[in-house]
């Protein structure tokens, strides 16, 4: 919906989202520009700005890559152009100054200001996620609050555009957990995500169209794998831009590995071994046995005594060291499995 404000610039605005998904990235950045003032606020507002994932307060861009899923490469869909922006759908960041910093005789010159600047180190840049029709300040960020106090409904800036996955791409997955409901997200039927502030992220993807499972689907790894992996992950200070997602079909693939029957021995057992009695004794007999058919040089049947031996010393070693044994993939020691 193009404004009808006189003061705007002649530049082409910018797309806006259909009526549903429109109201959901209204309410996301009105929301989050509260929960900004209360990062901002006494011990107790910080306090509570913490508990929606917000101990400082964060820009837009940072408060996007954190909270919504598969945000990807980050790389741009097309070239940036100057657009008037709809500022309820802008998400700004007033880390440095507030709208009653400014004087009121000085309100009408910098509101003026912002809304004419088209260049230079003032001009504001935006980056545009375009199938949510969700504007991120990147340059200007603080201006933002400043003109909608004064009754602006869009302003000129920069605008660079970025893609988002189709909602029929993405999945949603609602999973009863301990302390409440965990939710994951799911993207080509393969790649998964845990939501981490899905307070946030949920009404627009729902608005978006992103369909809602409710339990773990049967056909997906056990719940555990996904969350040991997912869990390992952040051990390693994992980021959602520094590794590539977790993957359903190559957990799947190690579970039917890890299920496969492999040869094995006795001793290759987790927990089994001989004790030093016996290795001594099984030595001390196989040495026995060679010494006196090789050196004593017994007669024919004693030799055949000696032989029956030695043929039963060799049936336990067969028996104990020899790969006789099928056991599932996963219980064979680690430094034997190729």
């Amino acid at each position: 919906m193009q404004s009808t404000d006189q003061r705007l610039l002649e530049l082409p605005f910018a797309d806006e989202p259909p009526p549903q998904l429109h109201q959901a990235v209204t309410a996301l950045v009105r929301a989050k520009a509260i929960v900004d003032r209360l990062a901002q606020g006494g011990l107790e507002d910080r306090a509570l700005a913490a508990k929606f994932g917000q101990l400082g307060g964060e820009d837009g861009t940072s408060f996007f890559k954190e909270t919504f899923p598969f945000c990807g490469r980050w790389d741009p869909l097309g070239a940036s152009d100057l657009r008037n922006v709809p500022l309820d759908l802008t998400m700004g960041h007033s880390w440095r100054w507030h709208p009653e910093h400014v004087a009121q005789e000085k309100r009408a010159a910098l509101l003026e200001r912002f809304l004419s600047c088209t260049d230079g180190t003032e001009r504001a840049v935006v980056c545009w996620i375009v199938p949510l029709g969700l504007f991120l300040a990147h340059e200007g960020k603080n201006r933002i609050e400043f003109l909608r106090s004064e009754g602006a409904t869009h302003y000129p800036a920069l605008t660079t555009p970025y893609d988002y996955p189709a909602p029929d791409r993405l999945a949603l997955i609602q999973v009863p957990g301990p302390h409440g409901d965990e939710w994951w997200a799911v993207l080509d039927q393969d790649s998964i995500e845990p939501l981490r502030y899905p307070e946030w992220s949920l009404p627009i993807l729902t608005a978006y169209g992103v369909s809602t499972t409710k339990g773990w689907p049967e056909d997906y790894p056990p719940y555990a794998t996904v969350r040991q992996e997912v869990d390992e992950r952040s051990r390693r200070n994992f980021r959602p831009l520094g590794e590539a997602p977790v993957s359903l079909k190559d957990l799947q693939a190690k579970e039917v590995k890890a299920a496969e029957e492999v040869s094995t021995s006795l001793m290759d057992l987790p927990g089994v071994r001989l004790k030093r009695g016996w290795k001594r004794a099984m030595a001390t007999l196989v040495a026995t046995v060679m010494v006196a058919i090789l050196v004593v040089q017994p007669p024919l049947h004693e030799i055949s005594i000696l032989s029956a031996g030695l043929g039963g010393a060799l049936t336990i070693v067969v028996f104990l060291f020899g790969e006789i044994l099928a056991v599932p993939r996963a219980s064979k020691p680690k430094s034997w499995q190729v």
